[in-house]
Order: C-alpha cells, then sequence, then structure tokens
C-alpha cells in the first residue's frame, strides 16, 4: 500500500515558472533548460520506478516516496529518501537515478550501439548479485 505518494518536485515548479517569465534572448537560459531537464530526467526515472511498484501486493507493503527524514534537529540537518519500502521481514530503501547509457556490441565483426535511458535500480540489483 502507498502511503506516501511520489509529488513532483518543487524545483521543477520554479524552474518552469522562471522559464515562462524569462526573455527568449537571457544568457543564462542555456543553463536553466539544461537544469530542468536533468531534474525532469531524476523524476522521471523515480516515476518508472513506481510503476514497478504497483505490483506488490497492497497487504504486508507499505511504501513511502520522497521522504525528508531530520539527521540532526539542532543543526537542522536532513537526509532524503526516493522510496522506503517496509514489509514484515525488511526494510527496502531505493534510491533512483535515470541514466543514459550507451552500449556497444560486436555482432559479426560489425559494431552496434544501443541507446538506453532506464533508471539506476535495475543496474544495482545486477551489481548487488556480484557481491553476494
Amino acid at each position: 500500500m502507498i502511503v506516501k505518494e511520489r509529488t513532483k518536485p518543487l524545483i521543477l515548479f520554479k524552474l518552469d515558472s522562471l522559464l515562462e517569465r524569462m526573455p527568449l534572448n537571457l544568457p543564462k537560459k542555456p543553463d536553466i533548460l539544461s537544469d530542468r531537464a536533468k531534474f525532469n530526467a531524476g523524476f522521471n526515472g523515480e516515476k518508472s520506478l513506481d510503476y514497478h511498484l504497483t505490483d506488490l501486493p497492497q497487504e504486508n507493503y507499505y511504501i513511502f516516496h520522497d521522504l525528508r527524514l531530520s539527521r540532526d534537529k539542532t543543526q537542522k540537518l536532513y537526509f532524503q529518501l526516493d522510496s522506503l519500502i517496509i514489509t514484515p521481514h525488511y526494510c527496502l530503501i531505493i534510491e533512483v537515478k535515470k541514466l543514459f547509457l550507451i552500449r556497444l556490441y560486436k555482432l559479426n565483426f560489425k559494431l552496434h550501439v544501443l541507446r538506453s535511458g532506464f533508471p539506476l535500480i535495475s543496474l544495482l540489483i545486477s551489481l548487488s548479485f556480484i557481491w553476494l
């Protein structure tokens, strides 16, 4: 069961608002567009994970998205979790990164390029099996 839904990050709202009001010829506009694209890619990566989490059974799974937890209240230090899944047997912290990879394959002595963008979680799961 999803206890806390994922929401669009505040920075995306701010960048969208800024871009709407910005003159077309402003020299910093390409930098702001680049920043917006990066934050949007990250948010889309997190949303793509959400799709797969909907397959979990509703009972015994508690899913929290976008948690900001206090590390030290006196110094006002916080940390952020993309997703936290709590079950009767374990707690799973998921940090998602949307990467764009270019993979090269040699088939019949010809070089083939495959471009793919996917959440890093699948890569982390693959790597974790190596370390077991």
